[in-house]
């Protein structure tokens, strides 16, 4: 554990995935700055960057953006429950 107290007593961990050096400023994905992840890249595009290693090919994104659409359709009863609730009721309004 390290001791910084904005950290509020959270133990640390190497990633594979993230790297941030907040002395210098410095915060990666993969090896990519989230400079240039923000400027060039999609949130379809990040996405499978954490989760393949590496930013897709123009093939790999079609492949990508294809099975993230196809793959997240909800069921039509389910947007009819969600459709019930007005846009300003309190979370917990089905406990």
């Amino acid at each position: 554990m390290t001791y910084d107290p904005a950290f509020t007593n959270t133990a640390s961990c190497k990633s594979k995935i993230t790297m941030i050096d907040g002395d210098k400023g410095i915060l990666r994905y993969r090896g990519y700055p989230i400079e240039q992840l923000a400027e060039r890249s999609t949130y379809l595009e990040v996405a499978y960057l954490i989760l393949h290693g590496e930013l897709p090919s123009a093939s790999q994104l079609q492949d990508w953006r294809w099975n993230i659409t196809h793959h997240t359709f909800i069921h039509e009863n389910i947007k009819k429950c969600v459709d019930g609730y007005h846009y300003d009721a309190h979370p917990w309004g089905c406990s």
